[in-house]
């Protein structure tokens, strides 16, 4: 048998685990057998616009009900592949289960592509498998956590830096505690010889001195204090998708705030997509890292985004905790807690299986 943690696609709140028989092999398949991955607001904001956004699409359930995509690791319990061996072991894109069957093609030295064809009208990106070593160490957890989300971070900090930074003397994270905001940040600290903008971090009031001591901000500010920001040239970088947070700040800023990249819904319940604001675009890591591989080239642009991941995991490393659960059962109430906002940014949770 095989178990997945399943949620209805209108309900969030509704999810439950189910079991289902294994199902066998066609030719070119191979069964992997999912051995850990990360659990992040990420996941969340994938469940949230998971119609929009077609994520429900990847691992297709029950009438009405979906699947939420996880990153990790997996390894080859069974294959009817020529080219793919028992044992070998990939990180990518998974379900809230204990094993996947895909069909690989594309195969290279380095991974494969999932041709099923369910997927083949879904974002590219989702569908590689990289292959990895077959011994499992620390760093492993860590690029669970981090590596989906900071490939978002360093993606939206070179769109904006090619687009000169909206010609603003700073820029304004909201959930500044947020795991990609702080990626995004530290970048813009790590070159700030470069571009000499003010790093602001909005963030709740709860959260503020953890904010401060990453040092990863200029100023750290709770969203009561919006009206503290400074009235200069700004862009601002939206995780939370809390559309009071970006109309206070729109509003006080006004003609200063020359634009808003919407990345992230941290605070998804207070959303409220009838509001159209100025100057705001969505940001879809998906489509700018196609646009980022052609400029690049494979192996350059996956050489520079894994140069920045290492060095922002050395520096993380000084204040994330790994906490680790065993079981679909502990994710579920996990799981409950991340939907409603419960979220520790000092942890990073780790599933394994």
């Amino acid at each position: 048998m095989t178990q997945s943690l399943i949620v209805h696609q209108d309900k969030l709140q509704d999810s439950r685990i189910i079991s289902e028989d294994k199902t066998e092999l066609s030719l070119g398949q191979i069964r992997m057998q999912i051995e850990r991955f990360a659990m992040t607001a990420n996941n969340i904001t994938y469940a949230v616009i998971g119609k929009q956004l077609k994520y429900w699409d990847f691992f297709p359930t029950l009438d009405n009900h979906g699947k939420i995509p996880v990153w990790g690791f997996a390894s080859v319990i069974e294959s009817n592949h020529t080219d793919i061996a028992e044992g070998e072991r990939f990180y990518g894109y998974y379900p809230m289960a204990t094993e996947l069957i895909v069909s690989p093609g594309k195969i290279s030295p380095y991974g494969f592509n999932d041709m099923a064809e369910h997927r083949q009208h879904l974002a590219p990106i989702y569908n590689n498998y990289a292959k990895m070593t077959k011994e499992v160490n620390q760093m492993d957890n860590h690029l669970c956590i981090f590596r989906p989300l900071y490939t978002t971070s360093f993606l939206n900090y070179d769109f904006l830096k090619s687009n000169d930074f909206y010609n603003a003397k700073q820029v304004i994270l909201t959930s500044a505690s947020s795991k990609t905001a702080m990626g995004i940040a530290q970048l813009f600290m790590t070159n700030k010889e470069q571009h000499n903008l003010e790093v602001i971090g909005l963030t709740s009031d709860k959260n503020k001195p953890f904010v401060k001591e990453t040092k990863y901000y200029d100023t750290v500010l709770c969203y009561e204090e919006i009206d503290q920001l400074d009235k200069i040239p700004s862009v601002a970088v939206d995780l939370s998708g809390n559309t009071t947070t970006l109309v206070n700040v729109n509003d006080h800023l006004g003609e200063d705030l020359a634009f808003i990249s919407l990345i992230g819904l941290t605070d998804y319940s207070k959303t409220d997509r009838s509001v159209k604001l100025p100057n705001s675009k969505f940001f879809f890591a998906p489509d700018v890292a196609a646009q980022f591989f052609k400029e690049h080239g494979r192996d350059k642009a996956t050489q520079l985004i894994q140069d920045a991941l290492i060095n922002f995991i050395k520096d993380a490393n000084q204040w994330i905790q790994i906490e680790t659960i065993h079981s679909l059962e502990k994710l579920e109430p996990l799981y409950k807690e991340m939907l409603i906002g419960k979220v520790n940014p000092a942890v990073g949770h780790i599933v394994t299986l």
